[in-house]
């Protein structure tokens, strides 16, 4: 009687989504967080910027551009006033939208940190997606409500996150009865915000199963039989383990699947299950 079983490890990572006048785009921002002396900072990744016919921005069939009014992709803070986070330089020559839209391919996906001093009060400012030429149009406003929201700022000014994984798929291959498995990988962790401040992060590791969430439960192609896998941190013996933590922290994290032989006895096939794991500053 062999078994075979396998987990598919995911890191949980929100994108957003959304259209304004007919261009879409897609990608996010993550939550602000401090990065010193009175500084904000948000991450924004994004895969696509697509226009059609009918936006403002192509007018009678065209994007204009010209060396006076090149086309840009820009990112803007607006809060008392216009603060560029970052602009994505396109052309200074008119282009059909075909050509655009390849043109934006051909640059993306668009990633980066935009900063910027919080205001006064300590407000946050809105942000804003802006394409750029002889005419404009705003894609991403999240002033309006369209687009990503903009979240507060976190109680504790430091943020974490899962830098990467020694594998995303844990594969046991084929064991048996007589055994007791046990399989390992490695997360790469790290943490920015205030470097005058530190804070206590939460690893957790948890399977999707809310009544067992310290177990990863895998079931066989029927759906009728089901393993359950251990989940640890670790040398803490537990699925989470709290990390003091400060801008500039890094560290790596052993992450534990243990099955028990009982769980083995009498099942036989293929098995599969996920685990989701998070790393966050409480």
């Amino acid at each position: 009687m062999t078994r075979r079983a396998l987990i598919a490890l995911m890191i949980i990572l929100t994108t957003a989504a959304f259209r304004l006048q007919a261009a879409i785009v897609e990608g996010g921002f993550s939550d602000w967080y401090y990065v010193g002396s009175g500084t904000v900072a948000l991450d924004y990744h994004f895969t696509k910027v697509e226009v059609v016919r009918g936006d403002p921005i192509v007018g009678s069939g065209t994007i204009d551009c010209t060396t006076t009014f090149p086309c840009r992709i820009r990112l803007e803070a607006v809060d008392i006033g216009i603060i560029a986070l970052d602009t994505l330089y396109l052309s200074d020559s008119a282009m059909k939208i075909d050509d655009y839209n390849a043109l934006v391919r051909s640059k993306l996906p668009w990633t980066g940190i935009g900063k910027i001093k919080r205001g006064a009060g300590g407000s946050i400012p809105c942000i804003r997606m802006v394409l750029l030429g002889n005419r404009s149009q705003n894609v991403v406003e999240s002033c309006k409500g369209i687009g990503p929201p903009i979240p507060p700022v976190p109680s504790v000014p430091v943020t974490c996150t899962v830098d990467g994984l020694s594998n995303g798929v844990v594969d046991f291959g084929t064991i048996s009865a007589v055994e007791s498995p046990r399989k390992s990988i490695a997360a790469s962790l790290s943490c920015t915000g205030d470097e005058d401040a530190e804070g206590s992060a939460l690893l957790k590791l948890v399977g999707m199963d809310a009544a067992q969430e310290n177990y990863a439960i895998l079931h066989d192609s029927a759906g009728s039989e089901q393993i359950k896998v251990h989940l640890s941190v670790g040398n803490t013996g537990s699925n989470s383990e709290m990390v003091t933590v400060k801008s500039g922290w890094n560290g790596s994290r052993s992450l534990n699947f243990d099955i028990n032989n009982s769980e083995l006895t009498g099942k036989a096939g293929s098995f599969t299950g996920s685990a989701v794991l998070s790393f966050t500053v409480q």
